[in-house]
C-alpha cells in the first residue's frame, strides 16, 4: 500500500491556492494537512504575498520551497534578490529541504483572465513569454520527491515543455467566449501603480511587478528536463489547461 504524506501549503500566491489544493486532493500519495502540526511536508511559496508567513517554526516537517529561476543572478535590492536570500536562509536552517525554481505558472496567466478589459489584458509579462509550468505537474513532482526520499538538500529548475509567447497564450482565452484577447505590456513601474490603484498592498504590488518582468525575461526561457525525468512523461502543454483554469476563475467571480 502506498503511504500517504500530509502537505501543508504556506504563503501561496492567490492564483495558486485553489490549483494546489485541487492537485493535492487528486494525488493518491498526498493529502492536505489540517495544520502545521499535522504536516509531513510544508510546501512554502518564497514569493508569498506576506513574507511574515514564512517566519514559521516548521518543526520536523520537510520543506519544499517554491522559488523562481536564477534569483541568485539578480541585482541587489530587487525582488528576485530577496527570493534568493530566502532560499539561502531556508537552506542554512538544517533539516530536509528542497528548492523548486519554477518557471511562471500557467495558472498565473489564467488569473489574468479576471482582468480582461475591452478585450485587452494590461500586464508586465514580457512578450517573449516563458516555459509556463502547470501547478499539477509541480505537485506531482513534490509527491515524487517525498516518495523517493533521497532528493533533499538540492535545488531543481522546473519548467513546462516549451516557451510560449504571451500573445499566443492569451489566444487560449477566446475559448471563454470573449473574442480575441490582446496583451498590452506594462513596464514594471506601471504594473506596480496599476496594482496599487486596485487596492493591492504597495509592497506586494512592487514585488509582483518585479516578479512578472523577471520570470518572463530572456534569461529565464530555457526549458528544463527535470519534470520529464522525474515524472516519466512530458510536462503538460499550456494549451492543455489554460482555458479550463481561466474558465474556473471566471465562473467563480
Amino acid at each position: 500500500m502506498t503511504s500517504v504524506s500530509s502537505v501543508y501549503a504556506l504563503g501561496l500566491r492567490e492564483s495558486l491556492r485553489g490549483p494546489v489544493a485541487e492537485a493535492i486532493a487528486a494525488t493518491p500519495s498526498l493529502r492536505e494537512a489540517a495544520g502545521l502540526g499535522d504536516a509531513d511536508v510544508v510546501l512554502a511559496d518564497l514569493c508569498a504575498p506576506d513574507p511574515a508567513t514564512l517566519e514559521t517554526d516548521f518543526g520536523t516537517a520537510r520543506r519544499v520551497l517554491l522559488s523562481i529561476p536564477k534569483a541568485g543572478e539578480a541585482d541587489a535590492g530587487t525582488f528576485p534578490a530577496q527570493v534568493a536570500a530566502r532560499e539561502a536562509a531556508f537552506a542554512s536552517a538544517g533539516g530536509d529541504w528542497c528548492i523548486l525554481r519554477c518557471a511562471a505558472f500557467g495558472q498565473e496567466l489564467a488569473w489574468g483572465s479576471r482582468f480582461i478589459n475591452a478585450g485587452t489584458i494590461y500586464a508586465a509579462w514580457q512578450p517573449g513569454g516563458a516555459p509556463w509550468v502547470d501547478v499539477s505537474d509541480v505537485v506531482a513532482l513534490v509527491a515524487t520527491l517525498v516518495e523517493s526520499g533521497d532528493r533533499w538538500g538540492a535545488a531543481y529548475d522546473v519548467t513546462g515543455p516549451e516557451v510560449v509567447p504571451v500573445a499566443r497564450a492569451f489566444g487560449e482565452f477566446t475559448a471563454l467566449g470573449k473574442g480575441p484577447v490582446l496583451h498590452v505590456q506594462l513596464d514594471e513601474d506601471m504594473q506596480r501603480v496599476s496594482m496599487t490603484r486596485s487596492d493591492y498592498d504597495a509592497r506586494y504590488a512592487a514585488e509582483r511587478a518585479g516578479y512578472m518582468v523577471w520570470v518572463t525575461g530572456e534569461r529565464n526561457r530555457a526549458v528544463s528536463p527535470v519534470l520529464e525525468k522525474a515524472l516519466g512523461r512530458p510536462p503538460r502543454q499550456l494549451g492543455d489547461y489554460l482555458a479550463d483554469a481561466a474558465a474556473k476563475l471566471v465562473g467563480s467571480r
